[in-house]
């Protein structure tokens, strides 16, 4: 018995060191346990074919231009600059009309009468609104910054005056004042309206084109000079050749109109004379 069991333990040996000189022969096999870990592949080996022309293993370099399969991967670069930003959408054009903007401008000269008798401001621009067919609204937001409510009493009485000058002489008391913008005219505080600025463009007067600086420069002396940069206003007039843009609240782009419209006739007239 003890023969067969000698026999027994050196044929398991035997076994033994067989199987390990097998695996020292071969330091990547796999390993025969059904519950040992998953196969290993081997980092110096090969890449498998859909990725050979990836170096980075990410898959078959895609066609330039082409979307990934990936729905939420980031479009490609310009094929021609590998450093282009990604194409993207390019945006909407946003070019806000201004044609009821300017159609409430105009409404602003015609003829205009009130008789208020501590009318609410409110109803006043109610009333105002639906006389002139004119967008009125107001600045609640400003208007409470200062401590006025909607219906804050006006007391007005005005025939045949230009709806311009109706709001100016009925808001002033208020210290209110009003803006065209948003296509709507806004009744809202000095302080609001100084805060956002109008940027308008205007065309030089033919034949003042050249003389766009010292057209300028005659504008801010006699135009609202405190309102302009130059004195410390927050108001901003540049000429770009032909071109004068400005920065101001509506009541002095309004006057920036008056002053070139005087400007052009006493230009012409100067032409015209002998």
């Amino acid at each position: 018995m003890s023969i067969l069991r000698f026999a027994h333990f050196v044929g398991i040996a035997s076994w033994l060191a067989v199987f390990a000189v097998a695996q020292q022969s071969d330091p990547f096999a796999q390993s025969s346990d059904p519950f040992g870990s998953a196969p290993q592949q081997d980092p110096f080996g090969a890449a498998p074919p859909d990725m050979a022309d990836d170096p980075f293993g990410a898959g078959t370099t895609p066609h330039p231009g082409n979307r990934s399969s990936d729905p939420f991967a980031q479009p490609n670069a310009h094929p021609a600059d590998p450093f282009a930003a990604p194409d993207r959408p390019a945006p909407p054009n946003q070019h806000p009309s201004t044609d009821l903007e300017n159609q409430i401008r105009q409404t602003l000269a015609a003829n205009a009468s009130l008789v208020a008798v501590e009318m609410p401001l409110e109803e006043m621009a109610a009333w105002l609104s639906r006389e002139h067919n004119v967008p009125i609204v107001l600045d609640r937001r400003a208007l409470e910054e200062i401590g006025l409510t909607p219906d804050v009493p006006v007391n007005l009485s005005l025939r045949n005056v230009s709806l311009r000058s109706l709001l100016k002489l009925a808001l002033r008391e208020l210290d209110l004042t009003y803006v065209v913008k948003n296509e709507v005219l806004m009744i809202t505080t000095q302080e609001a309206a100084e805060n956002n600025l109008i940027l308008r463009t205007y065309v030089f007067p033919a034949g003042l084109a050249d003389k766009g600086d010292k057209v300028v420069d005659v504008l801010k002396k006699t135009v609202t000079p405190d309102t302009w940069d130059t004195l410390g206003g927050s108001c901003s007039a540049e000429s770009i050749d032909n071109v004068l843009v400005v920065s101001a609240m509506e009541e002095v782009h309004e006057k920036v109109v008056d002053f070139l419209d005087k400007l052009e006739v006493a230009y012409r007239k100067r032409l015209n004379s002998p």
